[in-house]
């Protein structure tokens, strides 16, 4: 160990200095400190407490001593020097309410304000109140570029009061992610925000406003999206020519979903959509039933990448939906239940039909005829193994045949039903096509 030690310590300091940064800043669990750096050795201790650049990341969870906790706060922010800091303070045990340390803790913030490119706050509603309440209105935020802002409880004591992330203050904020507050209720410079997400229960309405005041907003991710029956938004479509990615989960099925939002939205560039409605597949339609063709068909737009998961879809409705995407080169459909338009009330295997027009056949060609990627998890199916190898013959041709250039290369399946039993003779001809360079991996 001191062997090993010594040569890395003969690597010049600005390479050992970057490869500290690598470790410090590491996005895992149990990411190194600069604290345990410098244990290592006396030499290690040094080139730690001299390099500045290694302190300007940190990450503070609050507990039941904070005091202590604020003072090596202190000294951790006077060893960064001038460099940008990424804070992340988080008080999951609500030790941080009232009185001094709250204080203080405020003052440091605005005191360092000039100084933080990225800014994480999960904290108490009384933490949030006393920062509103202290003058907030002059803080300077001139390298913040990404606020994350969360609480226990939802918004500001006072009904009037907000949080200052706007313009004159954070010139250079592009990033935001709001937890439990109102949108109105936390200042954003919309005109600039290119990324947003909103974590806690948000309404059409909403979505609508955001699209309104950001519009060079690229990415909008919605958690806990919900139905807001009789708003004003009903029967109006909203357009955004910016927005690239759209992101939908909601996994509290106490929650009416959201899927009016799919009704009175118009993207026109949107390149991604992802939807995520729970963690299992669906064992009830009603509750979980989506429909996303009608932003589909008012938007027109080159989707490149489509994910749906945990939700309840009608065959007929999303081969539709698809027929209307011929850019599409990834799709994810992962534990999605399915159901026909015939039978009402009632979950049904997903028929081949689906997988045949996507696939294309010997009388038609497929209807995705850009996609790359095919992923289709956790279905329950009405047909065999034996279909797929019929349609991987006509798409790909035969197994030990020469190797072809085709779009679709990659196919990811893991399906239920009384038919769908892989067995060995299977995975032979899987084999062949793997060897091709394909990558087909069938469960």
């Amino acid at each position: 160990m001191v062997e090993s030690q010594c040569q890395l310590l003969d690597l010049p300091p600005e390479l050992l200095i970057r490869i500290s940064q690598f470790v410090i800043k590491g996005q895992r669990e149990g990411a190194m400190t600069p604290l345990f750096l410098g244990k290592i050795c006396r030499d290690w201790r040094t080139l730690v407490f001299e390099s500045s650049e290694l302190w300007a990341a940190l990450q503070l969870t609050l507990r039941s001593n904070p005091e202590s906790q604020l003072e090596l706060l202190e000294e951790w922010g006077n060893r960064a020097a001038g460099h940008p800091l990424h804070i992340n303070i988080s008080d999951p045990s609500a030790v941080l309410i009232e009185g001094d340390p709250c204080e203080r803790l405020i003052r440091w913030i605005q005191d360092k304000s000039p100084q933080i490119s990225r800014l994480k706050l999960l904290m108490t509603t009384e933490f949030f109140d006393a920062m509103e309440d202290s003058k907030m209105a002059e803080y300077r935020w001139p390298l913040l570029t990404k606020v994350y802002l969360d609480s226990d409880g939802w918004d500001l004591t006072d009904p009037h009061g907000f949080l200052n992330f706007g313009p004159e203050a954070c010139p250079q904020l592009s990033s935001a992610t709001i937890g439990k507050f109102y949108i109105h209720n936390v200042q954003l410079p919309w005109k600039l925000l290119l990324h947003l997400h909103l974590r806690e229960d948000v309404s059409t309405e909403d979505i609508h406003d955001v699209l309104r005041m950001a519009p060079q907003l690229q990415t909008l991710k919605a958690t806990s999206v919900y139905n807001c029956y009789g708003n004003q938004t009903r029967g109006t479509v909203m357009t955004s020519t910016s927005v690239r990615r759209f992101m939908f989960s909601s996994e509290d099925i106490s929650l009416a979903w959201g899927c009016e939002v799919f009704n009175s939205l118009c993207l026109p560039e949107l390149k991604a959509l992802t939807i995520k409605r729970g963690q299992t597949r669906p064992v009830t339609r009603h509750t979980f039933e989506l429909d996303i063709y009608p932003l589909i068909f008012l938007s027109h737009c080159p989707l490149v990448e489509l994910s749906v998961e945990c939700a309840t879809l009608k065959e007929s409705r999303f081969l539709d939906c698809l027929s209307l995407l011929p850019t599409l080169v990834i799709l994810r459909l992962c534990s999605n239940s399915w159901f026909q338009e015939d039978l009402i009330g009632n979950l049904t295997p997903l028929r081949p039909d689906l997988f045949i027009s996507m696939m294309g056949s010997e009388d038609h060609p497929p209807i995705l005829p850009n996609l790359e990627e095919l992923i289709l998890e956790g279905s329950v199916v009405s047909f065999s193994p034996q279909i797929l190898i019929k349609l991987l013959k006509i798409r790909w041709g035969e197994p030990r045949g020469e190797k072809e250039k085709i779009t679709l290369r990659s196919i990811v399946l893991s399906l239920e039903g009384s038919d769908w039993e892989v067995e060995k003779r299977h995975q032979v001809e899987f084999e062949g096509w793997r060897e091709k360079g394909f990558t087909l991996d069938v469960r």
